[in-house]
This record gives C-alpha cells, structure tokens and sequence, in this order.
C-alpha cells in the first residue's frame, strides 16, 4: 500500500495523509482523521517512501544503571522485550532509553534531561530502586513536564493521577504459599527482604495473610530477613535449622537469589530439598531453572507489565486515553522441582 492509496481509501487528500504522519504537522489534521489513517498505516504495515524517521514519534524509557546484579539485568531484559514487542507494530514511534547515575541520578532530575522530541515517558520501578524518592518521581514529572507518564510496576500509593500498570505483590505472594499449603506444608518459613519497600512488605504481608485463612499458627521464629542476596538467604536458612524448636517443612523466599541461597545451605545441611524442605521463590528468574533441584516461584510478568504499560503510553499520547489508568497484570506460578 502507497501513500496514495490511503488518501484514496479514506477520501481525503494524499498531503493530509503526509501532514498525519509527520510529527511535526500532524496538528494540523484532526484527530478523528489521524487516528483513522493511523489505523490503516498498522494495518497494512505502511512504509512510506521517505526515511521513515521523517515520520517518527519518540517516546523515552528511564532504566536501571545496576549493571552488575543477576536480577536487574534479567529484569532489564524483560521490559525493554515488552516495549520493543508494541513498538515494532507501530512504525510511528521510536524509543529513547534514559539512564542516570544510580546515585541520586533519578532523584536529581530537571526539566533540562528531557529532550522536546520525547512525547511520553516510561519509568521502570527498577530505575531507582533503593532511592525514598522513587514514589514521588513520576509527580514530580508531571509538574516540570507535562507530558503522558506511565509507571512500570511501582506500586503507587502517593497520588492517583500517574498512570500504571503493576502486578500486586501481595496476591502473587499468596499464590506462592498457597501452593505450599496444598502440598501439605503447614510449618512455612519466610525470609524476605526489607519491609521498607511498598513490593517486599505485599510479599511479607501476603505471606501472614495466607496463613491466616488458613488457619496457620505465625511462628515468628521462623521469619528471618535477609538483604536480597544468595549469601543472606543461605545465612537466614541455617539460622532456621540450627535453632530450637521445630523445624520448618518449606520456606518462602520473596526473592529467587534468596531462594537460591536456601537450597544451597539446605545442601549443606544434608536436608533433602524438597523431600523434606520446599523451597519457593519469587520473580520467576531464569537462573532457578538451572540450579539442582530447579527452582518453583512466582513471576514477576514484567515483559506484559511493558507491554502493557508501553501501549498505555501511545494510547495516552494520542489522546485515545483522556484521563490516568491504573492496569494489574496477572502474576503465575512456575513449579518446578523444589516445591
């Protein structure tokens, strides 16, 4: 299909289709009119005849600087999957990725770090991670800019006119020890993270809740918190075994590097995982599918998350969103052989 071949279809002039495509006159037409070519030129995979970044609407993505971490760069991975995966069924839009220095960088913003051509902007919860700012962020966005914000799973609780699209924490961690108690586990552990961040205390939450409707006693003794990391998870889970008291039959990590730490001490212990202990982790990382026993969890679906989130943002550019949604995506247990 040409240039030309849409005016036709549509009964409009060839330069009105032009003027559509063009960032910088497609004011000019209204916006009935744009959306009905738009709609075409996806439909039929439209190339015009003139560089295609003639065209082009650019949208910016900010992103994680920690480079050195398993989890962050799987986690990268997977947004930039869900961005690229809606960008590439759209030829009018381009993608300009934004990394600041991890320390304060995102808390340091100004107006100045963001280019004219940069019509909406992404923020990955990732992108600042450990910095008491990053819930006021996208607020602060939105007075210096202006501009269409879409935040990828944060979970906001500090206003309600950002747009977001997260999975709730706290009903993926519920999923994940539910399948424990249906395995007739009732002496459940947890190690978990740090109650200071909105994600780690739903999973701590979801896991006390949990038991609750289940009617399973909390045996504080066997809460333990860990730092995140392989090492903090193989700590916590020899505190677990060489305390007194009873024993747990499974524990939950509300991260997989944790989760990966406690198979590793229960090795070390000489306790069977899972005939005796289950393990459970969380964000559905690639790595626990290959550890010995491979590793159950519950994802994190960040590549739907950025796919999601990345239509919302074109959807709000193009005003076919007026207002600020919120969107949860589905979290899913992967069972493997640990649990």
């Amino acid at each position: 299909m040409k240039l030309v071949d849409i005016a036709k279809r549509l009964r409009i002039s060839h330069s009105t289709v032009s003027r559509a495509l063009n960032p910088r006159k497609q004011h000019l037409i209204s916006e009935e009119v744009r959306q009905k070519i738009f709609r075409l030129v996806d439909e039929f995979h439209f190339v015009p005849r003139r560089p295609l970044t003639k065209y082009k609407r650019t949208i910016g993505i900010i992103l994680p600087t920690v480079f050195h971490s398993v989890f962050f760069n799987e986690q990268l991975v997977k947004v930039l999957e869900g961005v690229y995966e809606i960008l590439k069924k759209s030829l009018r839009y381009d993608c300009k990725i934004l990394i600041f220095p991890k320390e304060g960088g995102v808390a340091n913003l100004s107006r100045e770090d963001f280019t004219d051509d940069i019509e909406g902007l992404l923020i990955s919860s990732q992108c600042d991670h450990f910095a008491s700012q990053a819930h006021y962020l996208p607020m602060r966005l939105l007075q210096m800019w202006g501009r269409p914000v879409v935040v990828l799973n944060l979970e906001i609780r500090r206003g309600k006119n950002v747009s977001n699209v997260s999975f709730s924490n706290f009903d993926a961690a519920k999923k994940a020890v539910t399948h424990l108690i249906q395995r007739k586990n009732r002496q459940i552990a947890l190690i978990y993270g740090d109650k200071d961040f909105e994600d780690s205390l739903g999973r701590y939450e979801g896991y006390l809740q949990t038991l609750r409707e289940h009617s399973i006693p909390i045996n504080k003794a066997f809460i333990k918190q860990g730092n995140y990391s392989h090492e903090s998870g193989y700590e916590a889970t020899v505190q677990l075994f060489n305390q007194k008291g009873p024993r747990p039959t499974a524990i939950f990590c509300t991260n997989d590097e944790m989760a990966i730490g406690a198979i590793w001490a229960l090795e070390a212990l000489q306790i069977r995982c899972p005939q005796e202990v289950a393990v459970m982790g969380f964000d559905g990382l690639m790595l626990g599918d290959f550890i010995r026993p491979r590793l159950s969890t519950v994802t994190q679906p960040l590549v739907e998350i950025a796919r999601e989130g990345t239509q919302l943002l074109i959807d709000l550019i193009e005003n076919r969103v007026k207002g600020p949604e919120t969107k949860l995506v589905p979290s899913h247990l992967i069972i493997r052989e640990s649990a």
